[in-house]
């Protein structure tokens, strides 16, 4: 026996977890966070004993990712979101074909289409399936009609990133609240520790100065991550010597123009303002480049969760953030973190100034942000729960159906 089965033996022995066939359904045209996340749980899988099948859209940047990987995957034409009887059949095929037992939902908009596919599946196959919500993305929107009842009604089982998306979901579906459980997204806390990694090292991979303060922000380029706010904070706070690193692919050329025209403005009564902002395009090596940083911000409108927030605690940086959405779950004021509040750029800057006048406090949050990703954030903990859960949520399903 290889070293991997009997990693899987020991833990499914340890966990109790049954040997299942995952299918991990989205359907999207984004690249994001969403997803990344969901990529990774499909190559969990196979630690676990299970077997993983992620089914996406053609042409999409998704697709293009999984050719470059060992991920098995398959592609699905989906012509209307919610009710589509033949793209439910071409999903029972899938189903059929890989024998899944679990579908895992990311877009709450596809659970009426997995839930068509289930009902075909057992009457065409005779065969029982999990429906479970795993859930990235904030909605407040209320989901009380007729048709929402019957999804949420239907569904076996709900994962939420953040705490705060529990409540949301009581309070705007029929789910049963013990239908519903919060397992925070994680990471791999070794890769990311600073005790790891030389910092004027890490600067020259990326070619970043070595003598300058440097605040970092790792997000794509569109009007939600709010970039603007961070470079206006690193205006008003004028911080000798220091630079602001704005790293990810651009999401939005319109924002992008916008952000130009702002540094184009604040250039033109402090020359050479737009040398103290650094551009970096989207990068897989993101622990380098977080310990190339003295400090991280966030200044998104809102965030439900925030997984790079996660890589800078981690990397033992000092995070300033705002102060919505699933944030603040994460982000503790003046513990592992500080907080300002939405689009406020000058309280941004105060913090700034704060942090980079205070060697003391930048090494409390420091030392307290390493504390805090190792007790809440661990992957290894988090993916457990994961599979835990799903294990429960399926067996309970075959109680159901027998």
């Amino acid at each position: 026996m290889n070293k991997q089965a009997e990693n899987i033996k020991t833990n499914n022995k340890l966990t109790g977890l049954s040997s299942l066939n995952y299918c991990f359904f989205l359907p999207s045209e984004g690249f994001g966070g969403l997803e990344l996340q969901t990529l990774k749980r499909c190559e969990d899988c196979a630690e676990y004993g299970h077997k993983s099948l992620l089914v996406v859209s053609p042409n999409t940047k998704l697709n293009e990712k999984l050719k470059s990987t060992k991920q098995k995957y398959q592609l699905i034409n989906i012509n209307l979101d919610y009710i589509d009887i033949f793209s439910a059949f071409r999903l029972v095929k899938i189903f059929n074909r890989n024998n899944i037992d679990i579908c895992i939902v990311s877009q709450s908009k596809m659970l009426s289409l997995a839930l068509m596919s289930r009902f075909l599946y057992k009457k065409l196959h005779n065969k029982k399936l999990a429906i479970i919500f795993y859930q990235h993305i904030q909605s407040k929107i209320d989901k009380k009609d007729f048709f929402h009842n019957l999804i949420y009604k239907n569904i076996d089982g709900a994962i939420t990133v953040t705490k705060i998306m529990i409540q949301d979901l009581i309070d705007t579906t029929i789910i049963k609240p013990e239908k519903i459980t919060n397992i925070a997204l994680g990471t791999n806390l070794e890769k990311f520790h600073p005790d790891n990694f030389n910092k004027i090292e890490c600067r020259k991979i990326f070619n970043l100065p070595e003598d300058k303060f440097i605040i970092g922000y790792i997000s794509k380029i569109e009007k939600h991550k709010d970039q603007i706010t961070a470079i206006k904070a690193l205006k008003e706070a004028n911080i000798e010597n220091s630079v602001l690193v704005i790293c990810g692919m651009i999401g939005e050329q319109s924002y992008k123009q916008e952000i130009d025209k702002v540094i184009s403005e604040i250039s033109k009564t402090e020359p050479d303002f737009d040398k103290r902002i650094i551009f970096l395009d989207f990068t897989e090596n993101v622990a380098e480049l977080m310990n190339a940083f003295d400090v991280f911000i966030m200044s998104s409108r809102s965030e439900t969760f925030g997984l790079v927030n996660i890589e800078a605690l981690a990397s033992g940086l000092p995070v300033l953030a705002t102060n919505s959405g699933g944030i603040p779950e994460i982000i503790k004021d003046n513990y592992n973190g500080l907080l300002f509040s939405r689009e406020d750029f000058m309280e941004a800057s105060r913090k700034l100034k704060l942090l980079y006048k205070s060697p003391e406090l930048m090494k409390k949050l420091s030392e307290n942000a390493l504390e805090d990703v190792k007790n809440k954030y661990d992957y290894k903990t988090q993916t457990d729960k994961f599979f835990e859960f799903c294990n429960v949520v399926y067996n309970n399903r075959i109680k159901k159906s027998n």
